[in-house]
């Protein structure tokens, strides 16, 4: 085996094993680096979000009975974070534009 073909052979052999080193010692797992089980994670985040505005309304409608102030439906709090996420997204909007020349 020539000189050419013995270094080349080593250097290939040494990039797979040092990939593969890197692989195994990773702290990220492979559902890090794809987007598999991305789905997954998106809908159960969006599940335990509709519970947890429940449970945020009645624990703001506990303390609004106690101060004697009329209760608020989940409904009308979706609506007012929802306007007032509008409008930070049309600021944010209107800063980039004045921003950008």
């Amino acid at each position: 085996m020539d000189k050419f073909t013995l270094i080349w052979s080593v250097l290939i052999v040494g990039g797979v094993v040092a990939l593969l080193l890197i692989g195994r010692f990773s702290r990220r797992s492979a559902n890090d680096i794809t987007t598999r089980g991305e789905h997954e994670t998106l809908g159960e985040l969006n599940r335990l979000e509709e519970l947890e505005v429940g449970e945020m309304v009645e624990g703001q409608n506990v303390y609004r009975r106690r101060r004697g102030q009329r209760e608020l439906t989940e409904t009308e709090v979706r609506t007012k974070v929802g306007a007032e996420e509008l409008a930070r997204l049309d600021e944010a909007d209107r800063e980039v534009k004045a921003g950008t020349p």
